[in-house]
């Protein structure tokens, strides 16, 4: 494959980022000039990579258990680490019992060695 359009790649950026605002897809249709489906397939790709990339950087493994953990942020912007088996990949990666994510320090046998000592 050739270089990549830098042109191509910031507007593909700027789309996927005002679709994950909320934009509706036929408005920046009109904006980008592009059908609503290509920008429906520009938005879900670049969300994909983004999970993959998200993903590659949050997933560990426990040191203590070997369990597999995904790193996610809480709402106070502290890191959480949670169950694998209870994140699914089109969260948005801040840690949310809604969701049915699962505090890793609430399953793993040793997390009382993780505690922060006040």
């Amino acid at each position: 494959m050739g270089a990549a359009n830098p042109a191509k790649t910031e507007r593909n950026n700027l789309i996927y980022a005002r679709w994950l605002r909320g934009a509706l897809l036929k408005e920046l249709a009109a904006e980008h000039g592009l059908s609503s489906t290509r920008i429906g397939q520009i938005a879900s790709r670049e969300h994909r990579a983004n999970i993959k990339a998200t993903m590659e950087k949050t997933m560990a493994e426990c040191k203590s258990c070997g369990a597999i953990i995904v790193w996610l942020r809480t709402k106070q912007g502290h890191n959480m680490p949670v169950d694998y088996h209870t994140f699914n990949t089109g969260d948005p990666g801040i840690f949310d019992l809604k969701r049915g994510h699962i505090s890793h320090f609430a399953t793993c046998p040793n997390a009382s060695r993780h505690r922060k000592s006040l």
